[in-house]
């Protein structure tokens, strides 16, 4: 067991912070290339502008529901692109 472990990282939590910074990052540029507010964004999604607004700051990780209505709002090719640059290492 302790080689499994021995090539994680001494904080199992750290990827998974580090990815939701990333996605909120990648989810601010897509909201702000679209030219939309976190109001309007959150109009097209049915949500209300708080709940964007803590995803955007990386308060709230969103399930996989919300990705949707996300990529959606955004009139994204595919919810790929709000996981650029998220390394699952």
């Amino acid at each position: 067991m302790s080689e499994i472990l021995a090539g994680l990282p001494n904080d199992p939590s750290e990827p998974a912070r580090a990815a939701r910074a990333q996605f909120a990052a990648n989810l601010r540029w897509q909201r702000e290339r679209a030219g939309l507010s976190q109001e309007a964004l959150a109009t097209r999604c049915s949500m209300h502008r708080t709940e964007i607004s803590m995803i955007e700051r990386g308060k709230r990780a969103p399930v996989l529901e919300t990705i949707v209505l996300l990529a959606r709002g955004l009139e994204l090719d595919s919810a790929a692109e709000l996981f650029e640059g998220i390394s699952l290492i």
